[in-house]
């Protein structure tokens, strides 16, 4: 039995799971970071701008969004493209030859960032009311790119500058040396995980619970009772996921756990499925069929250390 993922949310997991400290000789030097609503034309109390690499002018709010404090989490996202230099060739086709056309492949990156719990919500409050004027982007004071906010931003956003491999790993190496930390070191093998799975839906109903899940802000309506909770968790592993440099969990069932959400399911064909990580809807999946499995995977897509601290927080009993 398996479950087609519906959505998927990086979910501030590392909200619980972040505050690993490093040694002194090892610590990257800072990069300041900073989201900023802008506008494309001149204001009071705005200051100008200019985007870097580029001749496009954005007058930036006086107030950062986000700073280094509200992001838990920055990574390097490989990004392959075809560029504009094809190729004429000649192939073989069932015996004729035919012109063909081929193209180089290369590689943008970009940094993706995890905000905390009060940077979701500060992110998704202003986006709301900003959509269709300029998001501006600054790394260390210079503003790297100032997109048209097209919907709401909840608790991730990528940065799509021109980076190198190398300049993208610096500046999230230089994030991460100071992002928030919620746990202390000493506490965070301590600390025991909240895992639920949830019946849901799409729509609001009478008894159903609103919670946001993803980017940029999707709703989903839970079931007042969890079907699975930690009790009904065995053990909870981490998996790499196929195509990425990410992680994911996979948790096996109590033989009651397995027969709880087998019955679940068996009910709720066609509709949702939410996964609930310390009261925070991390994913949601359509369920296409009765759930008769020991297992589950929970797809995450987070770096295998925040994986690792989830499963052993998870397992903790």
């Amino acid at each position: 039995m398996r479950l087609i993922r519906h959505l998927s949310a990086l979910a501030l997991i590392g909200l619980i799971i972040q505050g690993s400290i490093q040694p002194a000789a090892a610590r990257q030097p800072r990069v300041k970071i900073e989201f900023r609503l802008a506008e494309s034309e001149p204001a009071e109390g705005l200051t100008r701008a200019t985007v870097v690499g580029k001749d496009e002018k954005v007058y930036l709010h006086r107030e950062a969004v986000i700073t280094n404090r509200e992001i838990v989490e920055a990574r390097v996202v490989k990004c392959p493209y075809f560029t504009n230099r094809p190729r004429a060739g000649v192939a073989r086709i069932l015996g004729k030859k035919v012109r063909v056309w081929s193209f180089d492949i290369d590689n943008l990156f970009r940094i993706e960032v995890v905000f905390t719990k009060d940077g979701a919500e500060k992110m998704a409050g202003a986006t709301e009311e900003h959509i269709g004027r300029p998001m501006a982007i600054l790394i260390d004071g210079k503003v790297i790119e100032a997109p048209v906010v097209t919907a709401r931003i909840y608790d991730k956003a990528a940065i799509t500058g021109s980076f190198t491999e190398k300049e993208a790993e610096r500046i999230a190496k230089g994030v991460n040396c100071c992002a928030a930390r919620v746990v202390t070191a000493g506490q965070l093998d301590r600390t025991r995980v909240k895992l639920e799975f949830r019946l849901a839906e799409d729509k609001p109903a009478e008894g159903l619970t609103e919670a946001m899940m993803g980017r940029p802000g999707v709703k989903v309506y839970l079931h007042k009772e969890a079907i699975i909770t930690n009790n009904d968790i065995i053990k909870a592993r981490v998996v790499k996921d196929k195509y990425e440099r990410t992680f994911s969990l996979e948790v096996f069932f109590t033989k009651e756990g397995a027969e709880k959400i087998a019955r679940a399911t068996e009910g709720h064909v066609g509709k949702l499925l939410a996964i609930v990580i310390d009261e925070r809807v991390v994913s949601a999946y359509v369920v296409k069929e009765r759930l008769s499995s020991d297992k589950a995977r929970i797809f995450l897509e987070v770096t295998k250390a925040a994986a690792e601290r989830i499963a052993r927080g998870i397992n903790r009993r």
